[in-house]
């Protein structure tokens, strides 16, 4: 059984490569004997396991843009009614906020599936979709899917808005939970505090650049370094799930927060090796989702700092309300009270987890049903 999964990988993001390296791992307990192919950015920054095989989403070796366009979908072609079964997702690929993406998503997935082959949305996040030309593909998408999954709420209700007919859509949890086999328990000592950041409406990465709203976002961060390195006994760690441009505010951010208790992470972090140096973490401050949900399938105190509703819907889902705060509405005092009382509301983090492995299994339940059918 030929099974491909095509989604936001290989771009040095190590959140949406965790949720590849789950998802595989998860296809494999199912079934050892089916053969998964990886749709992806740039092949060599896709860590994979032997027997994998990658394929590029679209190619950069030529001179020209249009001379690549051309190339790519020559090659896509040739591999025409291939697969048994295509997974698209995980992460948040169903949005227009980056032109490419939505097109080259829906040309792929509709040229390798098979005839008689299933297509999956598995474990996506939606929105946001401002153009006619996205919410039309996403309804293509849709449409031609047999299953159709979400991580939140938000994006069950945008998705809802353009699927024809009476047609569920399920929430279950992200597939990077599927990394479980490669955590181990931490050991007690200082409390280590990890900090992810994103340029948020930062000129060098944001669509649309807002000086007023970067300053206010990356103040408020030094803001907090500040507050807690006051205390001698936090450690403090700055690192990036998203290289270069992630890594790039953190050490900006790192050269005005010099401090003994501060320490900026320069590695570029792998799916296994972010999940190696998050399970050292007492609590995890992030902006980026997958350093949450990483930071989660841990153990450690997670608190998150809402860019997009997939943050918001996240920490809802896990009844954790109280760990979320919106980005513009960033209350600095307020998260410091939390994260030094982070200790006594351990029992919150360990029912937050079991739920969300209640969601994970979901997820695991609704690949096992399809892979049995195609059998």
């Amino acid at each position: 059984m030929k099974i491909a999964i095509v989604g936001n990988y290989g771009n040095r993001n190590a959140g949406d490569d965790a949720i590849l390296s789950g998802l595989i791992h998860t296809m494999f307990t199912i079934n050892k004997d089916i053969e998964i192919t990886v749709f992806t950015n740039n092949k060599d920054n896709t860590d994979t396991v032997e027997g994998v095989v990658k394929e590029s989403l679209i190619y950069k070796e030529k001179k020209s843009k249009l001379v690549n366009i051309i190339f790519s979908i020559k090659e896509i072609l040739k591999l025409k009614q291939k697969f048994d079964i295509v997974i698209l997702g995980g992460g948040g690929i169903l949005m227009d906020m980056y032109p490419r993406d939505l097109p080259l998503y829906w040309f792929i997935v509709k040229n390798i599936v098979k005839r008689d082959g299933t297509l999956i949305v598995h474990g996506v996040g939606a929105g946001p979709l401002k153009t006619s030309l996205g919410k039309k593909i996403v309804k293509n998408i849709l449409n031609s899917s047999k299953v159709i999954s979400v991580r939140d709420e938000k994006s069950k209700k945008i998705l809802n808005e353009l699927i024809s007919g009476n047609r569920s859509i399920e929430i279950i949890g992200d597939p990077a939970f599927g990394n479980e086999h490669l955590a181990i328990s931490r050991e007690a000592g200082v409390k280590k505090i990890g900090i992810t950041v994103l340029p948020y409406f930062a000129d060098y990465y944001w669509p649309e650049y807002d000086k007023e709203k970067f300053e206010q976002y990356k103040n408020n961060i030094i803001k907090l370094i500040h507050g807690l390195s006051e205390n001698k006994n936090n450690q403090i760690y700055l690192y990036s799930t998203k290289y270069p441009d992630d890594h790039r505010l953190a050490n900006e951010i790192y050269q005005e927060t010099k401090k003994q208790n501060v320490i900026l992470n320069e590695e570029i972090l792998s799916p296994k090796s972010l999940i190696e140096f998050t399970q050292d973490l007492d609590v995890v401050v992030g902006t980026r989702l997958h350093s949450l949900i990483i930071g989660l399938l841990v153990n450690a105190s997670i608190y998150g700092i809402g860019y997009h509703h997939k943050v918001e819907g996240f920490f809802g889902e896990m009844e954790l309300e109280n760990n979320f705060f919106k980005i513009d509405e960033l209350n600095v005092d307020k998260l410091i009270e939390e994260i030094n009382q982070s200790e006594s509301n351990k029992n919150n983090i360990i029912k937050a987890n079991s739920i969300y492995q209640s969601k994970f299994a979901k997820g695991v339940s609704i690949l096992e049903s399809v892979i049995e059918e195609k059998k």
